[in-house]
């Protein structure tokens, strides 16, 4: 069965230690005051989640630890946007294994890629994974949009 995916899903901000580690009292607040205030769902590890700013150890952590507290009360995507395609499938598969009830995902960042490169890559994350996969158009942090014709594209190989 599918997860509905309706209503607010507020981006999450990590909250970490002086020291840039995941601060858990800290996050289970903010997660318990999103709770509280009536979101629909949530998106941990978005852009203002800071993902970018983490390892994927720490993104799997993070993941593992906002996933653990939620509990199904709400439905979770995560951010798993990498800049090569295998480490995204990694963090993917964790986010799966934990319990997302689907991914949210931007064009890799720093290389511009081809529309035959740019849908591969989604294909083969949507390919990989049980969950929904969605796809976050974000062309100024990515440099790149994602593009009506990448999403609409048949395959040519």
């Amino acid at each position: 069965m599918l997860t509905a995916f309706r209503g607010i899903f507020p981006p999450v901000p990590t909250i970490v230690d002086a020291q840039g580690k995941l601060d858990k009292a800290g996050m289970a607040r903010m997660i318990d005051h999103v709770l509280e205030n009536g979101a629909n769902g949530m998106l941990i590890l978005g852009s203002g989640g800071e993902f970018s700013q983490f390892s994927s150890q720490q993104r799997k952590e993070i993941a593992a630890f906002c996933l653990s507290h939620v509990d199904g009360k709400v439905p979770v995507l995560v951010g798993i946007a990498c800049a090569g395609t295998a480490e995204t499938i990694d963090l993917g598969h964790h986010a799966q294994e934990h319990g997302a009830d689907g991914v949210m995902v931007v064009n890799p960042y720093y290389a511009k890629l081809s529309d035959d490169a740019r849908f591969m890559h989604y294909k083969s994350i949507a390919d990989s994974l049980k969950i929904p996969v969605f796809l976050y158009n974000f062309p100024d942090l990515t440099g790149q949009d994602i593009g009506l014709e990448v999403m609409v594209m048949v395959p040519t190989y």
